[in-house]
């Protein structure tokens, strides 16, 4: 059972391609990504901006979502003015409830949309979105692991949380020995 993370889809979002770069396929290939990755068993988590706007054509979208994988919506910024949150997504994180605790490899990671200002204490790790291309798939600040999980930084694709886990501790080994 494996946990994948994706941001910011926006799909349905006519202009998205044109705001962010994206190519005219970008809906086909994030939908492909979930097909090869996601599997019965398997937890997608989305930080938030699945769809905009319309019910319609996310319903479709959501249905693609290969069946008997576990979703979770961390809400986003478009995900309440929009359809996304009566879509059928296993769990829902408000806003007001984020972050979210995503536990792997011993580690805690703090789950929302917005980059965080601020991490818990708790957190190990922070994965997020929001930024969409002006992110940087992962950074460090102050010994903290910044992952930007925005789809167009991960070729359209989820991101598995074990890889995650992986870079941290590689990174780790690497500084510490």
């Amino acid at each position: 059972m494996t946990t994948w993370l994706t941001s910011d889809t926006h799909l349905g979002h006519r202009n998205i391609a044109r705001y962010c770069g994206r190519p005219p396929d970008h809906e086909w290939r994030i939908v492909q990504g979930w097909q090869r990755a996601l599997k019965p068993g398997d937890t997608l988590v989305h930080l938030g901006d699945f769809c905009f706007k319309s019910a319609r054509p996310s319903a479709s979208w959501f249905a693609e979502i290969p069946r008997g994988v576990r979703t979770v919506l961390v809400e986003g910024n478009h995900d309440r003015r929009g359809k996304a949150l009566g879509l059928g997504w296993g769990e829902v994180v408000s806003e007001g409830a984020q972050p979210h605790r995503l536990r792997c490899g011993g580690l805690t990671f703090a789950a929302q949309h917005r980059p965080p200002v601020d991490l818990p204490a708790w957190a190990d790790a922070a994965v997020f979105g929001h930024v969409h291309e002006r992110g940087t798939p992962v950074t460090w600040e102050r010994g903290i692991l910044r992952a930007c999980l925005c789809v167009e930084l991960w070729d359209y694709s989820p991101v598995s949380l074990e890889s995650l886990c992986r870079v941290y501790w590689s990174e780790m080994e690497r500084r510490w020995g």
